[in-house]
């Protein structure tokens, strides 16, 4: 994936994903809701500063709610974030998200947060239920403030928001097990 991000035309080795993953069907308590891990992908991400994988889980808990477990947000492997889907500001466009730029405020449920992060992804893989599908290639960026998170990610046609916090590794493990390895 080359989207030009990377300064002087050389891009760096890419980061991996972390060796293991969820399974598929790992249930389990975590941020005070049960969760059943109904799906997964393997996504490569392009930022400005390099290239790196990323695993995301779609979670389904006692909500209809669009959940999201990402662990390797940043392209850290123990780096994990639990995440809802929440409402797209009205209006908000693919082609006006795309005119975002870090450090740019974005409003969304009641709070402003700060735009840190810009990136490409695509879909390596991914099988069960959620977003992405394999191949699908999104822009999206990252927001913070403080320990809340925010993902915006779109295609032509569709805009998405992901609004969450970091979780601890630890948490992670303990509610939904080590799940398998695999190789990278």
């Amino acid at each position: 994936l080359d989207v030009g991000f990377v300064h002087a035309g050389v891009s760096p080795a890419k980061i991996a994903a972390a060796s293991f993953q969820l399974a598929t069907g790992a249930q389990g308590s975590l941020a005070q809701q049960h969760f059943v891990v109904d799906g997964q992908a393997l996504v490569e991400v392009a930022r400005r500063t390099g290239r790196h994988d990323r695993r995301e889980y779609h979670l389904r808990g006692d909500t209809r709610d669009d959940v999201f477990l990402i662990n390797g947000l940043s392209g850290g492997a123990k780096e994990w974030h639990l995440l809802r889907s929440v409402a797209v500001p009205a209006g908000l466009t693919p082609f006006d998200a795309a005119a975002r730029r870090k450090g740019a405020p974005i409003a969304v449920e009641g709070r402003t947060l700060k735009i840190n992060d810009l990136f490409l992804s695509k879909a390596l893989s991914a099988d069960g239920a959620g977003d992405p599908r394999p191949g699908q290639v999104q822009y999206g960026f990252v927001a913070n403030d403080g320990a809340e998170w925010l993902v915006a990610r779109w295609s032509e046609d569709r805009v998405q928001f992901l609004r969450g916090t970091a979780v601890p590794e630890a948490d992670v493990m303990a509610a939904l097990g080590r799940g398998t390895a695999k190789a990278k």
